[in-house]
């Protein structure tokens, strides 16, 4: 079994050629929690594997990553940071997962808009 993960608001940031969409939406502009209408969700692909060189020296650890959903609910992967990580093989193991993960995308309206999102990746051995 991998990691689990939950989210939580990021920071703002600024990304290039987005679309024209609603009046008063920017949809060149990565949006955070509290400015959206619908926070981002996920939909699949959030459960990381476990790094088997952790698993067999029964290491438990944690990431917190940062990175942006796009409008169509995947994370662009060139935005992703870590905030703080325990190891930097679970660091690896949430890395490889990113274009895997899907998402319900943010809403402002009726329109899709990228959200930042922080998200911790907890790695948990079965006891």
């Amino acid at each position: 079994k991998g990691g689990s993960a939950t989210g939580s608001e990021g920071s703002s940031g600024a990304k290039e050629g987005g679309v024209a969409g609603v009046a008063g939406v920017d949809t060149n502009k990565d949006y955070v929690a509290n400015e959206v209408e619908r926070q981002v969700s996920a939909i699949s692909g959030t459960n990381v594997s476990y790094p088997e060189v952790m698993r067999a020296s029964a290491v438990e650890g944690r990431v917190e990553a940062q990175f942006v959903v796009n409008e169509q609910g995947r994370v662009e992967t060139g935005t992703f940071k870590v905030l703080n990580s325990t190891n930097e093989a679970f660091t690896q193991a949430v890395r490889d997962a990113l274009s895997r993960m899907r998402f319900r995308p943010a809403q402002i309206g009726k329109t899709n808009v990228a959200q930042v999102v922080q998200q911790a990746f907890v790695f948990n051995l079965n006891k």
